[in-house]
């Protein structure tokens, strides 16, 4: 359950369980599934060529009964899409998102492939992504071209705090008719400790 209110067309709160408002080009640091229970808002500025997006959150990560200390999640982000031609797009960000509360503890549905400490988890989650896209569309035979690039890194700790994505994705944008396909290729590479695990 969750709901939407717009005070202005420039602007959108969600509130509840549900996707983020965040951009997110791969799933490198978030599966596309996640739902989140919290509270984000979004700000678009700029004009039809050149859009920046500002957008922050603050969701619930787990919900412990034997403390008072919640893990939850703090994100920010800045985003630009530049719209190059009719047919071209070329989009940027820069988000933080900043898991806290989560040292010393356990979160349910982990993947438990972190480093623990008596097992439990040895670090908090700071990480800053730097994402860029560039898509071009109206492709004879491919229809469309996605070039994705995501590079992130955990600074809650010193080592193990690297992940790093390049992709290309060709095809149909969504798979909504009969014939339309579309076919990805990326390389990544993910350090023990540069995401939390899911």
């Amino acid at each position: 359950v969750y709901v939407d209110f717009n005070p202005d067309v420039t602007m959108k709160i969600r509130a509840g369980r549900t996707k983020f408002l965040f951009w997110n080009p791969t799933d490198l640091f978030f599966d596309s599934d996640l739902r989140p229970e919290g509270v984000s808002i979004r700000k678009k500025l700029g004009d039809y060529v050149l859009d920046y997006y500002l957008t922050a959150g603050l969701f619930m990560l787990d919900e412990k009964s034997t403390s008072t200390k919640d893990p939850f999640l703090l994100g920010a982000q800045a985003k630009m899409d530049w719209l190059m031609s009719r047919t071209e797009k070329t989009e940027a960000a820069i988000t933080y998102y900043g898991a806290e509360q989560v040292k010393g503890s356990t979160l349910d549905y982990s993947s438990g492939t972190n480093t623990l400490s008596n097992g439990n988890l040895a670090h908090n989650f700071r990480t800053t992504i730097l994402s860029l896209q560039y898509s071009k569309k109206k492709i004879p035979l491919i229809n469309f071209l996605y070039l994705t690039g995501e590079l992130g890194s955990n600074t809650a700790t010193s080592s193990k705090n690297l992940a790093y994505l390049a992709g290309v994705k060709i095809g149909h944008n969504k798979l909504i008719n009969n014939g339309n396909w579309n076919a990805a290729l990326n390389y990544r590479y993910i350090e023990q400790d540069a995401i939390r695990s899911e």
